[in-house]
């Protein structure tokens, strides 16, 4: 601090503090830390080196910028709240002014700096209660480097002035010592060649050993990779201008973090020098904000103030409390950006880590930065003032707070109703002020209640619904966060009065979760320190959960099955994060794992739990990530290493409980029975899996991969197969707008995903590392804002990305070459469609090693002239230089074309998969094969024309040359069907067998998507469809083995190698050979006995599939490679024995591991 400064003595009297106090209760630390200044002034403020708040004549004073006319001025404050324009400066946003108050000659010292020019203002206080201007001069030479690094003023003890700056990279001054009327004409040098070109300096005078020094800190700007340092020099009065003692080297870091431009300085009565500051970088544990104190002696001490890189402070400010002989640390949250302060006693710099932070500007939704504070020293008769720009609003806030705490107010019996846990409640709660300090203003005090863990507190409420003494308020708010109520009282309250605070129970509150005693917190403005009330009693609910769900998988007698449990909390079932479990009992003839269970999710999330097989009960801890609310839906899943189900047929029922709502309740009936599904689903997704031109699956690192939506955030994910189970892994978007389109780049573990919605379009680009995606730095990149969510993305031979759409009769592209950092304008590939709607898909290939994209496109079915198209660009050719081979394409016979399109490539051959208009006849094409060969020539194979199959896929499997076509049947039947031929062989596509790839029983099944790169057998093949009647995804995952190579019938290697007795009697085994599990499908004329095992090559029984009574038809049982004890068989031969009446047929069948 500035000796020349007078120091406040501590005042007392009862008028003053009764007035001061009347002013805190406007702006007291309390439900609204802050209030805003002016509704004229404007947010520029700037760093927290310069002052822009001092106190004189009993007055608080600031100086802002009003927004009206773009003029600084001195603003006094008239208390409860109301600030008003005393002094006209000058008019610019890009002024930066710092203030000195003289106290004692009543004369106030400006510097105006400015990128152009700094400005030095001296004035003088009028007894009226006004500032004059005695005189303005400029600083010639001597302008800011930029608005972000603003000058500093400050006063020696000799009455000279000095003004700071670093500018590229030198530390600078200029000195006036004829009170501010000349100044030294070029800049003095007081340090060069600094770490950083820019930095921000602050400067304040003290003594040491009798003698007085001005003394400067400065911090350097961080700079990502570079060097920057904090540093201090002082100079002796009287020395020459350019004679700096330098004592950066003494400032020592706790690790590896570096200085940052932010940091204030000040001098307490002892010539101890205190300087706050952020830091920049580092690695973990290392001090967010540092607190360095020279001490009159001259040594150096760091004590860290904020470790955490989310509540670190920016704009850091410190000043003097000489009430409590205390530092005032403050500064604004990182995370947050609202203001908060700690008080450190001096002397005791080590606890200022540890001391508590106390919200100083905070408004819901509003955001802080540039804090400034008072040089001079504060104490509890003036109070604190400070000020700070809130951006959201673009004005200027303040708050005058105490320093001087008051003793806590006192809390009588707290009575609560309903006093259930989770009840949603009526509180009445009677709070006695102090005598002498609680005394609070109508419309102006406040009452602040904090509610204990876990209790419900609404974020926002009707005011009237909450009484001070049985008058309704008019104003509460709320930080459901905090559990906190802040009540402006609608009635004057004396001190000593008792206020009987009544929160209605339509107000929102609920109860916490657990029942015993507990006690909640009351402050308001005049006392703030919060005390707690005597203790209460809640009790347990009486509420139940619902009847839940049950979905074993699968259903077979015997066999190991998934379980997936769906029911909804009672109406006083809230549950507790990490903490609250549930209870799963099975019934007796279930077959359960003992000990801790692995996979088990809530709601998707994994969870604790353990299996206890003796009670046939397992125990799920609520995991961390999720909430509930009361009422809320729950799914549980239990893999299918947990359990077995009962070896009988029959109905079930199991029970569910929790540590809330502890009375069991029987499930629905659950039946367990042959599986007859093909396919399983991805647990906790959407069945939102459109479109079949986009590719929404890929293999890597070992692990199949899936971009869905969770059915529970409704945000889209990565999730992981793990072989057994998915897992979602990443956000990729929290829209519920985007359909996804996945780019591998498998050599740089790289993939990029579209997100093409209806209102914007963006492009993440992820890693893989250590077995995990993450999103890279700066991702994802906006694309553009076409209103369409059925683009494709395609990454060329080359590198460079491509997205393609249609719109409006026409198709468009557009392209980045630096991994979508910076696109293209959209451009034309084709115009005058014969429609106004088509889909797209694109693939890479080579002709005659150039690099090359090619754009396939499928008309909607409006009329009968829409068609199937193809066009090919070279990559290094303008965007618009496209070749269209639409002509080559021979059309699909009898129909037209309809907007289904999948494409692939392999070996510079592209292989596209259409679907048609369809009617016409048995005959008529319904989906299609174009094949272009490497040499250009296009073909067109039928693959089905009695039915057709919407949103169809193709896929290649580049080990056993094998193509995979598939597809969803349209009709009242819509189960997935799929097709596959060797490569060359497309031409008996329409004769091959259809394979059904999803089923169960009257399901629903709708949009397909697979892989857009090439499988093999280490990857095998994953293909997913959306299940519209249970609103989910299933995948299925297909083991892929040869074909054989024939010219004549379609290829049948996945019907079982047995006898066939007759066409109504047959087995099909697919896949064959199997890992982990196979599906056996067969068909009977007449209602019979079927006896379905399976033997070894010894001829001993392993497993009873079925044997009971069935209906004539078709009928599809699984294995899953399991014994008739559920422990997995090894692998090798074994033998299907299918009985029906007094026929028998056998078959073989491979299980690879």
């Amino acid at each position: 601090m500035v000796h020349a400064l007078k120091r406040f003595q501590r005042q007392t009297g009862l008028t003053i503090a009764l007035m001061l106090s009347c002013l805190w209760n406007v702006t007291g630390v309390s439900a609204q830390p802050g209030a805003l200044m002016h509704v004229n002034t404007m947010a520029n403020s700037s760093k927290s080196n310069q002052s822009k708040v001092f106190y004189h004549d009993s007055k608080w004073w600031a100086i802002a910028l009003d927004a009206t006319n773009k003029r600084w001025y001195i603003w006094r404050y008239d208390g409860n709240g109301v600030w008003a324009r005393n002094k006209a400066l000058d008019k610019s946003t890009q002024n930066r002014y710092d203030a000195l108050l003289h106290e004692a000659t009543g004369k106030l010292s400006l510097v105006r700096s400015h990128t152009n020019a700094t400005r030095f203002w001296s004035l003088t206080y009028n007894p009226a209660g006004t500032w004059n201007t005695s005189f303005t001069v400029d600083i010639p030479l001597f302008g800011n480097i930029d608005n972000n690094h603003p000058l500093t003023l400050a006063q020696a003890s000799n009455g000279d002035f000095w003004v700071f700056r670093i500018a590229s990279g030198k530390l600078e001054a200029k000195k006036s010592s004829d009170g501010g009327l000349s100044w030294s004409l070029t800049p003095i040098t007081i340090k060069s060649a600094l770490n950083q070109p820019r930095g921000v300096v602050d400067a304040a005078a003290f003594s040491q050993g009798g003698n007085n020094y001005v003394g400067v800190s400065y911090g350097e700007e961080g700079v990502t990779g570079s060097t920057s340092r904090f540093g201090f020099l002082y100079h002796l009065d009287g020395d020459p201008d350019s004679v700096w003692t330098d004592e950066s080297s003494l400032i020592t870091y706790q690790g590896s973090e570096q200085a940052n431009n932010q940091l204030s300085m000040t001098v307490d009565a002892n010539n101890n020098i205190y300087l706050l500051t952020r830091t920049f970088g580092g690695g973990t544990g290392v001090p967010r904000n540092t607190l360095y104190k020279r001490t009159n002696t001259g040594t150096w001490q760091r004590r860290p103030v904020i470790h955490s890189p989310a509540a670190g402070w920016t704009s850091p400010a410190i000043a003097i409390d000489t009430s409590t002989t205390s530092l005032i640390l403050s500064g604004i949250r990182q995370d947050s950006s609202f203001a908060e302060y700690k008080i450190v006693a001096i002397g005791s710099e080590a606890t200022a880590s540890s001391a508590a932070s106390t919200k100083l500007l905070f408004a819901a939704g509003n955001a802080f930065q540039n804090l400034t504070v008072p040089r001079q020293y504060v104490n509890g008769v003036v109070g604190m003032m400070v000020c700070a720009a809130n951006s959201a609003t673009n004005d200027m806030w303040f708050n005058l707070f105490q320093t001087v705490v008051a003793p806590p107010v006192v809390i009588d019996s707290v009575t609560i109703e309903s006093n259930q846990v989770n009840a949603q409640a009526r509180y009445t709660i009677p709070i006695i002020t102090d005598t002498l300090t609680g005394s609070l203003a109508a419309g102006a005090g406040t009452i602040s209640l904090r509610f204990p863990n876990n209790t419900s507190v609404p974020s926002s409420l009707t005011p009237s619904l909450v009484t001070v003494n049985g008058t309704p308020a008019s104003t509460v708010t709320t930080n459901a966060t905090l559990r906190e109520m802040y009540i402006t009282t609608p009635i004057a309250l004396i001190g000593g009065d008792t206020a009987v605070v009544v929160v209605d129970s339509l107000a929102g509150v609920i109860n916490k979760t657990s029942f015993g005693v507990d006690s909640l917190q009351a402050w308001t403005s005049a006392q703030l320190t919060p005390d707690y009330s005597p203790g209460y009693t809640l009790v347990r609910t009486t509420t139940t959960v619902t009847a839940a769900k049950v979905t074993p998988l699968p259903t077979d007698p015997d066999s190991i099955s998934s379980y997936t449990i769906g029911f909804h909390l009672g109406s006083r079932g809230r549950m507790l994060a990490g903490l609250d479990t549930f209870r799963v009992r099975f019934p007796a003839a279930t077959g359960m794992a003992h000990g801790a269970l692995s996979q088990v999710r809530v709601n998707t999330e994994l969870a604790t739990a353990t299996a206890d097989s003796a009670k046939r009960t397992i125990s799920i801890v609520m995991p961390g990530a999720v909430t509930t609310a009361n009422n809320d839906s729950i799914t549980l899943f239990i893999p299918e290493t947990a359990l077995r189900n009962p070896d009988t047929l029959g109905s079930y029922t199991l029970f569910v409980s929790t540590s809330v709502e502890t009375t069991q309740v029987a499930s629905l009936p659950y039946a367990i029975e042959p599986y007859s599904l093909i396919g399983a689903p991805v647990v906790g997704t959407t069945d939102n899996f459109n479109h079949q031109n986009q590719s929404k699956l890929f293999h890597h690192g070992g692990f199949w991969w899936m971009a869905a939506q969770s059915k529970i955030d409704k945000d889209w994910h990565l999730w992981k197969f793990d072989g057994f189970n998915w897992t979602p892994t990443l956000v990729i978007s929290n829209s519920a707008k985007p359909r996804p389109d996945i780019a591998l780049n498998a050599a740089t573990n790289k993939a990029y995903i579209l997100l093409p919605g209806t209102g914007t379009v963006q492009l993440l680009r992820l890693s893989f590392s250590g077995g995990a995606w993450s999103i890279d730095s700066g991702y994802p990149k906006a694309v553009n804002s076409v209103q369409t969510d059925e683009m494709v993305l395609v990454r060329g031979l080359s590198g460079r990305l491509w997205v393609f759409w249609a719109n409006d009769s026409t198709l468009y592209g557009q392209r980045s070459n630096n991994d979508g950092a910076v696109w293209s304008s959209p451009f034309v590939v084709k115009s005058n469609l014969n429609d106004g709607a088509a889909l797209t898909d694109a693939v890479p290939f080579k002709i005659g090693g150039t690099n090359v994209i090619g754009l396939g496109y499928a008309e909607n079915s409006s009329n009968n002239n829409v068609i199937y198209g193809f066009l090919r660009h070279k990559e290094n050719d303008p965007d618009t230089l496209w070749i269209d081979e639409t002509s080559s394409l021979p059309q699909p016979v009898g129909t037209s074309a309809d907007n289904h399109i999948c494409m692939a490539t392999h070996n510079n051959e592209i292989f596209m998969v259409i679907k048609t208009k369809g009617g016409g006849g048995a005959t008529t094409t319904q989906n299609a094969l174009y094949h272009r060969t490497s040499g250009g020539a296009w073909s067109i194979y039928d693959i089905n024309q009695d039915h057709g199959w919407t949103r169809p896929v193709v896929a290649l499997d580049i080990t056993n040359n094998v193509l995979y076509v598939y597809g969803t049947r349209e009709g009242g039947s819509q189960i997935g069907e799929m097709k596959r031929v060797n490569f060359g062989d497309y031409g008996s596509l329409l004769a091959t067998p259809i394979d059904t790839s999803f089923y169960s029983d009257t399901d629903l099944f709708f949009d397909s998507s697979g892989p857009a790169h090439p499988v093999t057998s280490a990857t095998n093949l994953m293909i997913a469809s959306s299940n519209t009647t249970r609103n989910e995804v299933w995948y299925n995952l297909l083991l892929l083995t040869s074909l054989p190579k024939t010219g004549g019938p379609a290829p049948q290697e996945h019907l079982a190698q047995g006898a066939i007795e007759d066409y109504k009697f047959s087995a099909e085994v697919y896949p064959n050979p199997f890992n982990p599990e196979t599906t056996i499908r067969f068909r009977i004329d007449q209602p019979s006995r079927v006896k379905l095992q399976i033997f070894n090559i010894n001829g001993q029984l392993v497993r009873t599939l079925i044997n009971r009574d069935l209906n004539p038809g078709e009928h599809l049982q699984r294995w899953n490679g399991r014994n008739q004890a559920g422990l997995p068989v090894s692998s090798g031969m074994y033998i299907l024995r299918l009985q029906y009446g007094d026929r028998v047929t056998t078959a073989r069948m491979q299980l690879l591991k």
